[in-house]
């Protein structure tokens, strides 16, 4: 039986390593906009959506809730320099773009505390027996 739900082991795994490259990526942005005057900075970002979806099948796989638990296990969220040479100025950190950035991020970083709270809400109340 497939078992991803909010409760499900992985769910909460997944929501977990969201938050932990969230996080990562808040500081990334930070680190971004306080370089933002330094010639040659090399922007920082965070590499973990690209990995998700690299193993986007094993995880949506019906019925196979192990294969995605070992998939899921070697994803993790990484800070890495952005690579690319600036060779105009629009290439540049951009000030405004970074600060976009981390209210987006912000705004997603709530958004997976608020479905971990609902999660440990539903888990709560089972445990209770549905009572208050």
């Amino acid at each position: 039986m497939n078992n991803f739900g909010i409760a499900s082991g992985l769910t909460l795994d997944l929501m977990t390593r969201a938050l932990d490259a969230a996080a990562m990526r808040h500081t990334a942005y930070a680190k971004n906009v306080a370089n933002v005057s330094i010639p040659d900075y090399q922007p920082l970002r965070v590499s973990f959506e690209e990995q998700l979806s690299l193993i986007r099948s094993d995880v949506l796989g019906r019925g196979n809730e192990g294969g995605a638990q070992r998939a899921l296990a070697n994803v993790e969220p990484r800070v890495e320099q952005n690579a690319s040479t600036f060779d105009s100025e629009d290439e540049k950190v951009r000030l405004d773009s970074e600060v976009a950035n981390m209210m987006q991020n912000a705004v997603w970083y709530q958004s997976l505390l608020a479905a971990l709270n609902k999660s440990n809400g539903i888990l709560r109340l089972a445990i209770r027996g549905g009572s208050n």
